[in-house]
């Protein structure tokens, strides 16, 4: 089985090569941490003697309590990824600094991010409501997240929508979100996010790399 310490020892030449990664929670992680989480996560397989590979994106204000990977992709092929691999930690940088780290350094803003997303998901971005709407507002597309208010998010209140109590009350603070917008309530939408970015970062115990910024929507109103 994938240890914490294996998982330290193959990472460590690669964080010493590269100022601008951390890592907390068995994830690298690229710093500083904004409105985004960008991460590669090694994970244990059903094979003992080997790992996955994967780099991938969140956007920070959504209540997290886990990395997920979000948007992004396997690093193949994964024969390479067994700790009996000789040439492991040269074949770990490699992939990383080839592959993973120029797509994740890439992924700055909220709209790189809605690409990559456009370009991850099956049956559209457009579809995926519940994560799409708050990433509406942060970058001030209010209309498009009136729309979704008004033609999903009203359908249900937080005891009739399906899903366990974490999906209930992750739809209760969108239905809050909903009417602070349908009130142009700005502030109280900028202090929800922000909320919610707090409480990512310290689930994920990233707050000694998360820069506090400010969402686009409240720079266009200044």
């Amino acid at each position: 089985m994938t240890t914490m310490t294996q998982i330290k020892k193959v990472i460590k030449p690669i964080l010493e090569k590269h100022n601008d990664l951390a890592f907390q929670g068995g994830i690298v992680v690229l710093k500083p941490v904004h409105h985004l989480v960008r991460g590669i996560i090694l994970d244990r397989t059903s094979d003992a003697t080997r790992f996955s590979l994967r780099w991938g994106v969140i956007h920070s204000f959504r209540s997290s309590p886990v990395f997920s990977t979000g948007f992004g992709a396997e690093l193949f092929p994964r024969m390479r990824w067994s700790w009996n691999n000789p040439n492991l930690s040269n074949d770990l940088i490699r992939a990383l600094e080839t592959e993973a780290l120029p797509r994740l350094r890439n992924i700055q803003s909220l709209n790189d991010y809605v690409e990559l997303a456009r370009q991850n998901i099956l049956h559209g971005w457009d579809q995926q409501y519940l994560r799409k709407m708050p990433v509406d507002i942060a970058m001030g597309d209010f209309d498009a997240a009136r729309a979704i208010c008004r033609d999903v998010i009203s359908r249900y209140t937080p005891e009739t929508f399906p899903g366990d109590a974490e999906d209930k009350a992750h739809f209760a603070d969108l239905k809050k979100l909903c009417a602070m917008l349908a009130s142009d309530d700005r502030k109280g939408m900028a202090a929800m996010l922000h909320g919610f970015e707090a409480e990512t970062v310290k689930n994920l115990k990233l707050e000694h790399v998360w820069e506090t910024t400010p969402f686009p929507f409240e720079l266009e109103a200044r």
